[in-house]
């Protein structure tokens, strides 16, 4: 399928789809960690903004200091992070606001950019761009408006959304080559319309002895600006956690999900696998299809409990093992796989997870670090 300048970039949402997973508790403790999370509090503007700031670490921001929802305060929240490597995620919600018994709808706005340093080609078009690299250092920007009405019915752990969407994407290229001059830098303007429902269930917030969290949604874009016809994209997401009855009382924690893409693929808009989100033993985006499917698990054994700085954690080991497959205009690839281990930390007064270990996938050994929510 050839590509024009206007089909540009790459999914960079998933650059910041951890957001909500940001606040990183363990900067907060007591005495030295306590005075110095105090030096980096929300800035409180004149007009009713809440202004937040950190580092990108991996996929995910992470925020200084104890983040609160726009609800929770009810002043609008703008959030800026960067990383080393020239990453950096803008992010602005709005309070809530109440339009009818369950229903309340607010605006949210984000501006993400993201440096990818290759791009390999889609399932079964890979083989010349793997032979090619001068095609290094991608970045991409993408600037998205979604003004959203969300309907959470009392004490239901349903929440459905739904409203318009607009987003701008641009990509540029550090090298070019011959396999890979068909991709030229260029925007790539669209809009539509996005749903999305997720539902929660767990038994404790802290530290949940059981707990599942699913979502599934879509999105879809007119043929009006750089799409030339119907756009659209379907995706869905399980994971969760159960400790097993055993001895030590190790908590499994396990994801499944997949994205289904239909249309005149654009490059940012395709399904990827690679990174910690879906296949920990590959890259970051580094195979692209149409669609994706992955799955894994990890098994985290509970070894120590200790008290740093007056803050309590608990530590562990962990297994890690996942699997994917992606495909594009019926070539369907075989599947990846991934497995190793690392070391897992827990603050007690705090649901974020932080491991990291080693794990050998489809392309070798690698290093990889995540921050979850237990699960």
């Amino acid at each position: 399928m050839p590509v024009t300048n206007r089909r540009i970039g790459r999914r960079a949402s998933a650059a910041y789809c951890c957001l909500s997973l940001a606040a990183p508790a363990a900067l907060s403790g007591q005495g030295l960690v306590q005075k110095a999370a105090s030096a980096f509090r929300p800035i409180q503007t004149p007009v009713g903004i809440d202004f937040q700031y950190g580092l990108v670490v991996g996929s995910s921001p992470l925020f200084i200091g104890k983040v609160r929802h726009p609800d929770q305060s009810g002043r609008a929240v703008l959030r800026a992070a960067v990383s080393l490597n020239g990453q950096a995620v803008v992010d602005f919600l709005t309070p809530s606001r109440r339009v009818f018994r369950n229903g309340t709808v607010s605006l949210q706005g984000s501006l993400t950019q993201v440096r990818q340093q290759r791009f390999y080609g889609y399932q079964g078009h890979g083989d010349a761009f793997e032979a090619s690299p001068a095609m290094t250092g991608i970045r991409q920007t993408r600037i998205s408006v979604e003004p959203t009405l969300t309907i959470a019915p009392h004490a239901s752990p349903l929440r459905v959304s739904a409203g318009p969407i607009v987003k701008y994407t641009t990509t540029r290229f550090s090298g070019f080559s011959n396999a890979a001059s068909h991709y030229i830098t260029g925007g790539y303007g669209q809009a539509g319309a996005q749903a999305n429902a997720s539902a929660e269930w767990r038994n404790d917030v802290l530290d949940p002895t059981y707990g599942l969290r699913v979502d599934v949604g879509g999105s879809a874009y007119a043929p009006v600006w750089d799409v030339q016809a119907p756009l659209a994209e379907v995706h869905a997401e399980a994971r969760g956690t159960v400790r097993l009855p055993l001895p030590a009382s190790p908590a499994l924690v396990f994801r499944a999900g997949s994205r289904q893409v239909f249309g005149d693929l654009p490059i940012h808009e395709a399904a990827y696998l690679g990174g910690t989100g879906t296949l920990t033993g590959a890259p970051g985006f580094r195979y692209a299809g149409s669609s994706a499917l992955y799955g894994g698990g990890e098994l985290r054994v509970g070894i120590a409990q200790s008290t740093l700085l007056g803050r309590s954690f608990r530590l562990g080991v962990a297994g890690v093992a996942d699997a994917g497959r992606v495909s594009y205009q019926g070539a369907v690839s075989e599947w990846l796989t991934s497995f190793g281990g690392g070391v897992w930390v827990k603050p007690l007064d705090a649901p974020q997870v932080f491991s990291a270990g080693i794990v050998r996938g489809p392309l070798g050994a690698k290093f990889y670090f995540r921050t979850d929510i237990g699960y």
